[in-house]
This record gives C-alpha cells, sequence and structure tokens, in this order.
C-alpha cells in the first residue's frame, strides 16, 4: 500500500519533531556499563513493608515475600518536547513507563489518576527456627560460639581458639599415651605379673574385643555415613538439573534478546523518504538503551546461573570419590590399627596351636621387634586425628546453633565478585538472595531482576502493538518497521521468565537447603562425627595401649620360656611357681 504525499509530510514531521527527545543522552556512559550498574543497584535495594504473616494457610516455603506487580503501564505520552513524564516515569518512544522499582498505582478518591509508586514487597510465613541436634550442641558445649557481626580477626582468631583447647588436650594425651607406651615396649620394663593366666587368654579376648568394637563401630558410622550420602546424592542431582535447566532458560532469554537486537537493527537505513534515515537512527538508539538494559539483566542471572552450574557439576561429578573419602579415609588409622591387633592376635594363636617351632619363633620376633613400634605410631596418628575430628566438630556444633544467622554471616564475608572473577560487583546479590532464602526476610533480588527484564521486554511490546507513533506513521515511510514481528519473541520471552521466577522460588530451593545444611551437615554428620570420635578415642587411648604392653609382656614371656623349655610350649607341665622363679622380662642390659 503506498501513501499519500500529505501523510509521508506528516509522518516526516512527527519523526523530526521528536528529534531532541531521541537524541538526548548521547554522551552518558557506555550501555552496557551503566544499565548494568543500574540492574545490580534496582536489584539489590530491599523493598519489604510490613510483618511475617501469621496465617493458617500461609506456610514456608511455599508463602514466602512476594512484590507488587508492576505490568509495563503507558503512564503517559512524551511525543512533543513540551510533554514530560511525571516523576519516577521515563520516555520511551514518546510513551511515558515508570522506571525500575517502579509500579503504576492507582490514586485519589476515584482512583482515577495514577502515580509511579515506589514497588513494596510484602512478607510472607516466617521459616521454621531450626532446632539443632543433641549431637550437635554437644558438640558446641565444649567451645565457644562465633563472634558477633562485622567482628575482627582477633575476635576470631579467640573463637578458634577456645575451640581448640579441648581437642588439643585430647591430642596431648593421645601422644603422651602412645609414647608412654613405646617407653614401656622399648626399655624392656621388670613386670612380674604373676596374677596373669599361664596361656595368653586374656590377650586373645582382649585382641578379639578391640577387633569386635571397631568393626562395630566402622559398621554403625558407615550406615549412618551412606544414608547421607545418598540423599545428598539424590538431592544434588536434581540440584543440577534444576540449575542447567536455569542456565538453559537464561541462554534462551539471551537469544530472545539477540532476535529482538536485530529486529531493531534493521530499522536503521530503512525509511524511503529523505531526512527520515537520521531520525530513524535515533530511534534505534533509543530501543538500544532499552535492549541494552535487558541484557544486562540477563547476562547478570545468566552468569550468575553459570557459576553455580559449573560448581554443581564439578561436585555431582566427584560426589561419588567424596562419597568413599568421607566413609573410609577418616578410618584407615583405625583400620589399621585393628590390622596390628589381627597380627598380635593371629601371633598368639599360632604360639598356643602351632607345632611348628620355626614358625613360632617367627611370628614372636615379629611381634616383639614391629608390633609394639608400629603400633605405638599408629596410636599417636589416630589421636591426632580423633582431636581434629572433635575440633571441625565443635565449630560446626557451634554453627548449628544459630544455623541461619550464622550462614548469612558466611555469605556477607564472602566476596563473591572476586571469587567468580566478575567484572560487577555481585556480592549485594548473593547477599540479598541469602537471606531471602534463610530467613524470608527480603525478596529475592534474582527473581526482580528477571522481573524487571521482562517489564522491559514488555514497554517495547506495548509500544508496538499499541500502534502509537512509533510503530504506525513510521511504519508508512520506513520498511524496516513493517518487518518488525516480536509476537513470538516477547510470547516465549514472557513465558521463560516464568519458569526462570517460580524456578528461583524459595517453595523450590529452600529444600536444598534444609537437606544439605539442617539435615546433613547439623544432623547425621554431627552423629557420625560423634561415633568416629567415641571408637578412635575408645580404640587409641585405651584399648590398643593395653593390646600393646600385653602382648610384649607375654610374647617376651614366652620366647624366654621357650629358651628355658625347649621342648615345650604352654603344655601342662607349664605353671605359675616357673614364672615366679625367674623374672617374667628380662631387663635389658
Amino acid at each position: 500500500m503506498t501513501s499519500s504525499p500529505q501523510c509521508r509530510s506528516v509522518c516526516v514531521a512527527a519523526l523530526w519533531l521528536t528529534l531532541p527527545l531521541l537524541a538526548a543522552g548521547k554522551k552518558k556512559p557506555p550501555l552496557s556499563q551503566r544499565f548494568m550498574s543500574e540492574a545490580i543497584q534496582a536489584a539489590s535495594v530491599s523493598r519489604v513493608r510490613g510483618t511475617f504473616s501469621n496465617s493458617s494457610t500461609c506456610t514456608w516455603p511455599a508463602c514466602a515475600p512476594t512484590c507488587m506487580s508492576c505490568p509495563a503501564s503507558k503512564m503517559g505520552t512524551c511525543i512533543l518536547p513540551f510533554q514530560s513524564c511525571q516523576i519516577n516515569a521515563g520516555c520511551l518512544f514518546g510513551t511515558c513507563f515508570c522506571e525500575n522499582g517502579y509500579c503504576p498505582v492507582q490514586q485519589g478518591p476515584r482512583r482515577r489518576s495514577t502515580i509511579c509508586a515506589l514497588q513494596t514487597c510484602s512478607l510472607g510465613a516466617k521459616p521454621p527456627v531450626f532446632e539443632a541436634s543433641s549431637y550437635a550442641r554437644g558438640f558446641a558445649k565444649l567451645g565457644q560460639s562465633p563472634p558477633a557481626d562485622l567482628a575482627d580477626n582477633k575476635e576470631w582468631d579467640s573463637f578458634v581458639w577456645s575451640n581448640a583447647k579441648v581437642p588439643l588436650g585430647l591430642a596431648v594425651a593421645g601422644v603422651a599415651i602412645g609414647l608412654l607406651t613405646c617407653a614401656c615396649a622399648f626399655c624392656k620394663l621388670e613386670c612380674e605379673c604373676s596374677w596373669l593366666p599361664t596361656k595368653p587368654w586374656l590377650l586373645v579376648g582382649l585382641c578379639c574385643l578391640t577387633i569386635g568394637i571397631t568393626v562395630c563401630g566402622t559398621w554403625q558410622r558407615a550406615l549412618v555415613v551412606n544414608a547421607s550420602c545418598s540423599l545428598a546424592e539424590t538431592q544434588i542431582t536434581r540440584l543440577q538439573g534444576n540449575i542447567n535447566q536455569a542456565v538453559q532458560l537464561s541462554d534462551q532469554l539471551s537469544d530472545m534478546t539477540e532476535q529482538l537486537q536485530v529486529q531493531v537493527d534493521g530499522l536503521s537505513g530503512s525509511c524511503k523518504v529523505p531526512g527520515t534515515n537520521l531520525m530513524m537512527d535515533a530511534a534505534v538508539q533509543k530501543a538500544n538503551g532499552t535492549l541494552a538494559g535487558i541484557r544486562a539483566k540477563v547476562a547478570l542471572f545468566q552468569e550468575v546461573s553459570t557459576v553455580a552450574s559449573k560448581y554443581v557439576s564439578l561436585l555431582s561429578d566427584n560426589v561419588h570419590i567424596a562419597h568413599g573419602l568421607v566413609v573410609y579415609l577418616p578410618i584407615v588409622p583405625l583400620l589399621l590399627l585393628v590390622l596390628g591387633v589381627g597380627a598380635i592376635l593371629l601371633a598368639a594363636c599360632l604360639s598356643m596351636h602351632s607345632s611348628d617351632a620355626s614358625t613360632i619363633q617367627k611370628a614372636d620376633d615379629l611381634v616383639i621387634t614391629c608390633g609394639s613400634p608400629c603400633s605405638c605410631v599408629l596410636m599417636i596418628i589416630t589421636a591426632l586425628m580423633s582431636a581434629g575430628y572433635l575440633f571441625v566438630g565443635i565449630i560446626v556444633g557451634n554453627m548449628c546453633l544459630n544455623l541461619d544467622h550464622n550462614v548469612i554471616n558466611a555469605v556477607d564475608s564472602v566476596n563473591f565478585t572476586a571469587m567468580v572473577k566478575f567484572q560487577y560487583n555481585i556480592n549485594p546479590i548473593m547477599q540479598g538472595a541469602a537471606k531471602y532464602y534463610l530467613q524470608g526476610s527480603q525478596e529475592n533480588p534474582m527473581i526482580s531482576m528477571v522481573q524487571s527484564a521482562n517489564n522491559d521486554a514488555t514497554a517495547l511490546y506495548t509500544i508496538y502493538t499499541n500502534d502509537t507513533w512509533a510503530t504506525g506513521p513510521a511504519g508508512l515511510v520506513c520498511d524496516g518497521v513493517k518487518g518488525l514481528n516480536p509476537d513470538l519473541a516477547m510470547s516465549n520471552f514472557g513465558t521463560t521468565c516464568e519458569w526462570l521466577i517460580s524456578m528461583l522460588r524459595a517453595q523450590n530451593l529452600w529444600p536444598y537447603y534444609k537437606t544439605f545444611a539442617q539435615e546433613i551437615m547439623c544432623g547425621t554428620m554431627m552423629r557420625s562425627m560423634t561415633l568416629l570420635i567415641f571408637y578412635t578415642v575408645l580404640v587409641s587411648h585405651i584399648l590398643m595401649p593395653l593390646v600393646s604392653i600385653l602382648a610384649d609382656i607375654d610374647f617376651r614371656r614366652w620366647e624366654r620360656h621357650r629358651e628355658t623349655n625347649p621342648d615345650h610350649l604352654y603344655g601342662p607341665t607349664d605353671s605359675k611357681e616357673y614364672y615366679q622363679v625367674k623374672p617374667l622380662v628380662t631387663a635389658s642390659q
């Protein structure tokens, strides 16, 4: 369809009339930097008002903080130079829209006037107060609570030292017991021990008791840890799927924004009437500003979701390795002690029942020469590890007493911007998200960014569908305007934003925090740590020293008995009178 010369003249006049408006702001900072900073700043503002809901129909996490709807509604026109938008509203292609963080609100007696009011958010239900398990409270009693907010390094050093006192005492006791055991073996202390039975039944029974207790404790702990690891693996797999979906959706938003950008770029140079291309270029620049804002918000969320996907994928790829390390690594010294006890038990059985004097001699010499030194070294290593387990348990136990608050403090102290090497400060976004998911005390800044991007895109689409001056008259003289077809892109853009927002809500992500922090870290982990420390201390500090000393006494006694009585080995002719005549242990010369 061709247009009349009069119509073309009107269109050209309308375009030139708005040249100052469209050309404004050309000397501002680069669009990407300006809009990224504005997006972060707008999302970092807490807008919650009121108190937590006490309604029986509002329960956490289904009922979390929500913000008032901010549709991209038309707030007037700004086509002519003397026309201006109201406060907190901006001009886009001759149409006024509320700026980011402001919503159209009707006011007045009959609600006939509309203003751009600050967007407010209402609190939902208060998250349930987490009660630490009895295991966590037991560990916490052995140390000091974490320092208050904004604590300095001196306060944190005091916190670490106060929690290290009991583990340090346990480590010193373990090392002392190990060294004394070694001293008893190497110095060959004189000990009559006439009350000991002639045959090594006491040593055999003590070895069996040690092995049984260790195996029982290891098995009991393995059941607890395996249950926790299985739950963690299931949740990690589900979390990875959700985050990967978020990454895909953010990539789709980015692609859709690029599609809109391509259509806008096609407007330049598409006008047939002389002089109108300059005005269309100015209009394209204005549209590019809005698209830059959309891209900034999408890119910020894309960066956060990509980093999260990277670390969750790394965790998912190594979860089986971590499972094995958590189950078996802490008990390696304990298992080595059990192997040593098993060797002593085997040597004792050989001495009691074997008829091969050479085999008996080798077994006895091996236990006398290597048994006590190796056992002492393993006792010291196990004691030090048990002290380390206790230290970790005390730290985690104290964190669990006020878990939500302590996790938020930890998030506040982490520099996420430097960690992911992002050029913009994303720390306020991460800190606000932590408060949303853990305390329910503010809106989710990531949801705010997605909603803001959707509103910006909707504003552009509103201008197009309303057939305003930007699309109606301009389409008569510019073929590029006729080629605009954002319907499908905008439909997909809105659907994708809705998916992202639903995925980011507390109802979907808070259960992960409950599983990993509350149930695993402060629940089963504390129980597993209790079992590990109890059995480790029992074996390394009590049972193993008794086994080592008793084995050294008995095997040296057996060795001397064989040298004096080569014709029999623990036969019926053996009697306590023999051991009462001669010392049980020959003193070193």
